[in-house]
């Protein structure tokens, strides 16, 4: 029996990556995973094309948006006398980042997966009857060209493989994956993370690692403390950071959302009115089980917060319209949510976690 693991675009996003990282740390730690295993020799880790397409746009987008930042900067600073050139975008962008990514793809043995041949139409018969991973919304193209680059791939394989593909997405119901069998004579598990692709393969294999025993006592260790996880992320609004139950941990101070607007552009002037004061837990997502010593682990969780300001309006998120040259412009300026990477030390027979590190991402 051989695998084949595919990773969707949400398992490889890293907002704190330098701008020419393609890819996050799953990919490297998973193939160190199945070579102190033994197993790298039947596991074939796969990158569909356009998940590989859309991390390279997002970089692009990236670079633009710090050209953006950079050019703002300049331009206040020209009130109080300096008269720094405009930066300009380069035209090599894209390629340097394709390149980057075709670096770590060779470096890592991923497969590249094409892009399905599916038509025009076929496409447009799944969406119109909503057939998944299209959702009532029309939402799921992306998600079914990737389903669809899973079902090419199995059909072109004569041998006996087992497939899982790593997704946060809930689009990928039981009826996908009864399609799928259908279609290729193959089983597919879907997962929402790296840990869960870990038992997984610990299950099939099999390694004997009981990995799922484990990381559920750990799950349910750091769940009956997601208040303690709350206090120390509300505590980063605080100028000192460290409480009694956590003595210090690393911090990034969060950013506050700040609007006013013109008829030109959009300004970040200080509002008061918009202060962020809290934030309330609203889900919690497990991302690494690391192993330190014997019975001593670090646990990385993801935290999903609803975001408190200042001000009590409306929860969902308020917009800001105007114009440029003519054309007319809407964007968000007040998020309802805020996304954490926490890190905390935990043991096996102890009820107690420690933080180590709390780190804000915006999503």
């Amino acid at each position: 029996m051989r695998y084949k693991i595919f990773l969707d675009t949400n398992r490889l996003f890293n907002k704190n990556a330098p701008l020419n990282e393609v890819f996050n740390y799953q990919i490297p730690e998973l193939v160190s995973f199945l070579e102190e295993n033994g197993i790298r020799e039947i596991v074939d880790i796969c990158l569909p094309e356009i998940v590989v397409k859309e991390r390279v746009q997002h970089k692009l987008e990236e670079i633009s948006k710090n050209l953006d930042i950079l050019n703002n900067s300049i331009e206040n600073l020209k009130s109080v006398g300096h008269s720094e050139a405009v930066v300009s975008a380069r035209d090599d962008y894209k390629t340097t980042i394709e390149k980057n990514a075709d670096d770590f793809i060779s470096l890592n043995g991923i497969v590249k997966v094409p892009m399905p041949s599916i038509s025009k139409e076929e496409l447009i018969d799944r969406a119109i009857t909503k057939l998944r991973p299209f959702k009532d919304n029309d939402i799921g193209f992306k998600d079914t060209l990737i389903y669809l680059s899973i079902v090419e791939d199995a059909l072109k394989e004569e041998e006996e493989i087992c497939y899982i593909f790593c997704t946060h997405d809930q689009g990928f119901t039981e009826d996908v994956l009864t399609e799928f069998r259908e279609l290729t004579r193959k089983e597919l598990f879907v997962l929402p993370d790296m840990p869960k692709v870990r038992e997984k393969l610990d299950e099939l294999v099999p390694l004997k690692l009981r990995l799922k025993e484990r990381n559920k006592k750990l799950e349910n260790i750091v769940l009956r403390r997601t208040g303690d996880l709350m206090l120390a992320i509300n505590q980063t609004l605080n100028e000192q950071h460290g409480t009694s139950i956590f003595p210090s941990y690393t911090v990034q101070k969060p950013l506050v959302f700040r609007s006013i607007y013109s008829s030109t552009a959009m300004s970040s002037y200080p509002s008061e009115e918009e202060k962020i004061i809290g934030y309330n837990f609203n889900e919690l997502t497990f991302n690494r089980f690391d192993e330190l010593d014997a019975n001593n682990f670090k646990v990385v969780v993801e935290v999903v917060t609803d975001i408190k300001y200042s001000s009590q309006e409306s929860a969902s998120d308020s917009w800001v319209m105007g114009s440029t040259s003519g054309s007319m412009w809407q964007v968000p300026f007040r998020k309802t949510n805020k996304t954490f990477n926490v890190e905390v030390r935990c043991n096996l027979n102890d009820d107690e976690i420690s933080v180590v590190s709390v780190t804000s991402l915006f999503f």
